[in-house]
């Protein structure tokens, strides 16, 4: 998963960025279409799977079958749901309506702390899966 979503980013960025777009200004761009999409969705598959990644490399290390599971899905349940607001806040910006503007004025406040708080999730369900013991079965 790594991989196409790092060269689907990569290709999305490069494309936004030889519109003479920042990508910090996203949002106010009406003009990109799926690249905004694919954009969105390969950073956030390349942040879930390298999360996925590293918290594997952990449990193999430490041979753990047991752990994190439920903060790590919920770091994962909320990493979506940052990749489909931010979807639904760009697709409200190409086509405004009242709905739109309720999501836009919501999302602005959720956008900046979701991708932190998968992350802060995520990395908790690693740190249970390092100090807590094994189970015997």
């Amino acid at each position: 998963m790594i991989v196409p979503s790092l060269i689907a980013y990569l290709v999305a960025s490069q494309v936004i960025n030889q519109r003479g777009i920042q990508v910090k200004q996203i949002f106010n761009q009406t003009n990109l279409g799926t690249t905004a999409d694919v954009y969105f969705i390969g950073l956030g598959v390349l942040g879930i799977s390298t999360a996925m990644v590293i918290g594997g490399l952990v449990k193999s290390l430490l041979h753990h079958p047991y752990g994190g599971q439920k903060l790590k899905r919920w770091g994962l349940i909320t990493a979506v749901l940052t990749i489909l607001l931010a979807m639904v806040m760009y697709q409200n910006a190409v086509v405004a309506t009242s709905a739109g503007s309720i999501v836009s004025s919501i999302g602005n406040f959720l956008l900046p702390i979701l991708p932190w708080l998968a992350a802060v999730c995520y990395s908790l369900g690693i740190i249970t899966n390092i100090i807590t013991r094994q189970r015997m079965i």
